[in-house]
């Protein structure tokens, strides 16, 4: 009689305990909701006038079809995480994982690196996953969806019908490179990393990628490109009734556009890197007032689309400790 209280006791307190953490994490995803909601409600006032005279023609097959490249291209990302988190921090709990990567996404569109950074250090401190395995993973995901997009440039550099002068060999010569040391030293990333959290009298991280896992990571991580070189491709075509943009010089602009914004890791307040490029390519097709409106409204429906997603994922069952 005794040892069935003791146990009921126990699963009431790990049910309160999950209660708990799920009621957090709603918390957490509505903070950063409104934080996000906030900067986008910003740029909408400042880009009001260009919003209001924008040739709007609303298609909603278009429409659905940005958000279902871009949920492909966030979940391409995070089986990449995923696999990378695991190897390196011995994390396997693939439904918090979701959890968690799908909010620190979503702090991406906070201004600076530090909520996105910071977030990730906490929630997965608390399941006792080193602070350095985090760090690493971090950098590596930065470091290879940068390799991955370098790749996807240079594969259908025949299909564009212009490229920016200058750029095509600097990437190239990154591109090759960076997949060069990752084949011959796949752990030299964490070496670095190890290096910099000894001076600070840090704890190091012990497991180290190997080459199989580097190509793995790097291949998944040439998918979302992909993924949302389409979502572009359907962007103006939801919102306009612009349709002369084909699909691989929508794919040229997003990628390298997001390439620029990627210096949002080191750059504070780059928030709009990737608008400013975009629009900068897409003048090619459209005057740059609507073309920095239209990547302004692309920026928007992922946005949402990415904060519905952070809604749902919280729903979902987890395993009971």
């Amino acid at each position: 009689m005794v040892e069935n209280d003791q146990m009921n006791e126990h699963e009431t307190k790990g049910q309160s305990n999950t209660g708990k953490k799920k009621g957090w994490l709603s918390w957490i995803i509505t903070l950063t909701s409104i934080g996000v909601f906030g900067v986008m409600v910003y740029f909408v006032i400042r880009q009001w006038k260009d919003l209001i005279s924008f040739p709007w023609r609303l298609d909603l097959i278009s429409l659905f079809f940005v958000f279902f490249f871009h949920s492909l291209a966030l979940g391409a990302t995070f089986a990449a995480w995923h696999l990378m988190i695991r190897r390196l921090g011995g994390f396997t709990d693939w439904r918090l994982d979701l959890r968690y990567y799908y909010l620190s996404t979503l702090a991406k569109r906070l201004p600076t690196s530090i909520p996105y950074i910071g977030g990730r250090l906490a929630m997965y401190g608390q399941h006792g996953v080193p602070a350095a395995a985090i760090l690493n993973a971090v950098f590596l995901e930065n470091l290879l969806v940068g390799v991955g997009g370098v790749l996807v440039f240079i594969l259908f550099l025949p299909f564009y019908s212009q490229v920016p002068a200058g750029i095509t060999l600097p990437l190239f010569i990154a591109g090759t490179g960076l997949v060069i040391i990752s084949l011959i030293r796949p752990q030299i990333y964490v070496e670095i990393t190890n290096w910099l959290l000894k001076r600070m009298k840090r704890q190091t991280l012990e497991n180290l990628p190997g080459r199989k896992d580097m190509l793995i990571w790097i291949g998944i991580y040439m998918l979302p490109w992909l993924f949302s070189g389409a979502s572009m491709y359907f962007a103006p075509r939801a919102v306009s009734n612009m349709s002369g943009l084909g699909f691989f010089d929508a794919l040229l602009v997003l990628t390298l556009a997001t390439l620029v914004s990627l210096l949002y890791f080191v750059i504070p307040g780059g928030l709009a890197l990737k608008e400013v490029t975009g629009s900068a390519l897409l003048s090619t097709w459209m005057p740059v007032s609507v073309a920095l409106t239209l990547m302004f409204i692309f920026r928007l429906i992922h946005t949402i689309n990415e904060i519905v997603w952070a809604r749902v994922v919280i729903l979902l069952p987890i395993d009971k400790k």
